[in-house]
């Protein structure tokens, strides 16, 4: 008898929890670089973040950078290679985001970071970073506008108190779903499919949220809605999904440019045409800006050392 198509998308999903794949890539990658550390990242915007902040506190990290496509493939390679236990395998360091479920059903160690935050996209959304492109990409330094920026902070906060406000349901059954093995169909991440986004106001948009996330139609969502300590105690900018945090806050930015740009602006004195582009590749750049959490740079400082460890050979 044949597989039916749910039978189809429950092998497919389970193949990808096994990391038999990026095995295979860092067998072949080091074949090529046998005593070089390896440090395997969830996606492909994790690299180019990881290796500002490696560059920002270390003069002479060397490192192979594999993308192993999540965070059960990074984590399952991880137990694969401590089976293995060869020697050429303990110049490794691997990289997840916490998200709402942390290392799930694996454990902590020495040699994998673990964000402090949701993901490494909350770290880049910082007030001292808004400053800093206030003073320099907003041009306020240059044409003497400094007295503008409290007031621009200021009205950037209250645009997020209304983010965190109207996408509360959403992180929340996204928590919910994470915490207790409700899968969903897939999330939304355009932030402006949740919200509508001015410097004015952010209000929702009239789609419906639940079913931007990917909650399954099949399954009551009422016990996801009930009060929970767990998720009331997190931090909507640090702790939320990062994708949503990092969305608004890049949308805001972009409103900002409209601004600063407009004939009659609103949050500044003058027009002043810039060239900084929010929507454009802006990872490093905010990388570059943010302040690294304290575990983050010890990280560092300890894959500085295991990258210049002495030779290992099988």
């Amino acid at each position: 008898m044949g597989l039916n198509m749910n039978d189809i998308v429950a092998q497919l999903r389970s193949a990808r929890q096994i990391p038999h794949v990026a095995l295979q890539q860092y067998i072949i990658l080091r074949s090529k670089a046998a005593n070089d550390l390896v440090c395997v990242f969830e996606g492909f915007d994790d690299h180019p973040f990881y290796d500002t902040i490696f560059r920002r506190f270390s003069d002479n990290l060397v490192y192979r950078p594999l993308i192993a496509n999540g965070k059960d493939q990074v984590l399952g390679l991880r137990e694969l290679l401590v089976k293995r236990r060869s020697p050429l395998d303990q110049k490794v360091a691997y990289f997840i985001d916490k998200d709402f479920d942390g290392y799930k059903s694996y454990m902590p160690s020495k040699n994998t970071y673990c964000t402090n935050g949701y993901s490494i996209e909350n770290n880049l959304c910082a007030t001292s970073v808004l400053t800093i492109l206030l003073e320099t990409e907003y041009s306020c330094h240059k044409t003497d506008e400094e007295a503008c920026i409290p007031n621009i902070i200021e009205t950037f906060n209250l645009r997020l108190v209304e983010f965190a406000m109207h996408m509360r349901q959403a992180n929340k059954v996204i928590h919910f779903a994470r915490q207790n093995g409700v899968r969903l169909r897939g999330i939304e991440n355009q932030i402006t499919k949740y919200l509508n986004i001015t410097l004015k106001e952010i209000k929702p948009t009239t789609s419906d949220h639940l079913k931007l996330i990917g909650w399954p139609e099949d399954v009551s969502v009422d016990a996801a809605l009930e009060p929970t300590l767990a998720f009331d105690s997190l931090a909507p900018m640090l702790d939320w999904r990062g994708k949503f945090v990092l969305g608004v806050y890049l949308e805001l930015l972009n409103r900002l440019k409209d601004d600063r740009c407009s004939t009659a602006p609103v949050l500044f004195k003058t027009r002043n045409k810039i060239k900084f582009n929010p929507k454009g590749d802006i990872l490093r750049t905010l990388a570059l800006l943010a302040p690294a959490p304290s575990c983050l740079r010890d990280f560092v400082a300890y894959l500085d050392e295991l990258s210049h460890s002495n030779a290992i050979t099988a």
